[in-house]
């Protein structure tokens, strides 16, 4: 007891934040091309089945025709930015 006193007790230091993107840049180069390969094709809008591209979508030929087309286990990666508000149609 009589050896603490005056003695400040050692804060310890907090570790470094890393960003996200410093996070992301820290990847693997090829999972990283593959993670901006998905952006881009949801950005457009490709039209799925497995892991293949059936489609893009554009003037001539929406989305939800191609999946029909295609039939079951067809899907689309949808980019954030092109999604419609929840009450809007």
């Amino acid at each position: 007891m009589l050896g603490r006193i005056g003695k400040k007790k050692s804060i310890p230091k907090p570790k470094p934040q890393i960003s996200k993107h410093e996070k992301f840049m820290q990847m693997d180069p090829y999972a990283r091309a593959t993670i901006i390969s998905r952006r881009e094709s949801a950005k457009r809008g490709d039209v799925y089945k497995g892991t293949a591209v059936v489609g893009t979508p554009g003037p001539h030929r929406t989305a939800e025709s191609l999946k029909k087309f295609w039939g079951k286990g067809t899907y689309q990666l949808t980019d954030p930015v092109r999604k419609k508000p929840s009450g809007k149609k």
